[in-house]
């Protein structure tokens, strides 16, 4: 029976025409020409649902959104832990079967904080990083009791036109690694799946240092699909010889990537 997937997301996430009416997109119009991105074909969720022969449900990212309310909202929508999101995962009263939960990025990037010793409950939940992650599970876990979920890490990123651009490990004092450490204990905690794309050393090529490009659609598809289908994604690797390119690595080992499947593979050096 085929599964329905819906998307629960950030800009990284939205096209014109298929997300929400009224919904902030970041992919549209001068956003679609420069990166390529312009069908449901070119984006990483579509490609995604197309590895996994599933249909996609719903759409429901928001671009610019974060786990945590916006301090410039005056209510809990857009965030991640708002009821109208959380509902907004299904359709037609047909629920997902597996959610896909891409969101963290500008939580991270504005500083918001991962714990809080001098918030009270309500505060916590709608601010600290940790709390409102925790309180976005335990609804989606209640909401949709039978859907498979799966929590994509934060990852790397590189832009080719401006390779003067770095990548910074750190914003406002908290590390990528201390977020995606969060991620990760509290969908264990919730027994929801970790993709955990920077564990992978992976680095995205984006138009602009946050937003991916064709290719860097193509390539978090596949790694995506790879994590939801765990040892059975061999259909996933290329039909001829890998083009691989090295992401990563110390002095014992590199780590290399396939530039057109995703797949990982690491060497020893002597």
């Amino acid at each position: 029976m085929k599964k329905y997937v819906s998307i629960f997301g950030d800009s990284i996430s939205t096209l014109s025409g298929w997300n929400p009416k009224d919904y902030n997109v970041f992919f549209e119009g001068e956003n679609c020409e420069c990166s390529g991105v312009k069908e449901y074909s070119d984006t990483w969720w579509g490609q995604m649902i197309d590895y996994l022969g599933a249909s996609l449900l719903a759409n429901d990212s928001w671009s610019g959104s974060r786990v945590t309310k916006l301090p410039y909202y005056y209510r809990l929508f857009p965030s991640g832990i708002s009821d109208e999101r959380i509902n907004n995962l299904e359709k037609s009263h047909r629920k997902p079967d597996i959610i896909v939960i891409q969101l963290g990025v500008n939580d991270w990037g504005f500083g918001v904080d991962l714990s809080a010793q001098n918030l009270n409950d309500n505060e916590r939940n709608k601010f600290v990083f940790r709390d409102a992650y925790s309180m976005m599970l335990e609804k989606l876990k209640l909401k949709y009791p039978k859907a498979q979920i799966y929590c994509v890490t934060l990852f790397s990123t590189y832009t080719p036109t401006e390779p003067v651009i770095h990548f910074p490990k750190v914003l406002y004092g908290n590390s990528i690694e201390s977020y995606n450490k969060v991620i990760g204990e509290v969908a264990r905690k919730y027994q929801c799946e970790v993709i955990d794309l920077y564990a992978d050393k992976i680095s995205i090529p984006t138009i602009d240092g946050s937003h991916p490009n064709k290719d860097g659609m193509k390539i978090l598809a596949k790694l995506i699909a790879r994590g939801i289908l765990s040892g059975d994604c061999l259909h996933l690797d290329c039909q001829t010889d890998h083009q691989y390119v090295q992401i990563g690595g110390d002095p014992r080992k590199r780590v290399l990537m396939c530039s057109q499947c995703g797949k990982i593979k690491e060497e020893e050096l002597s």
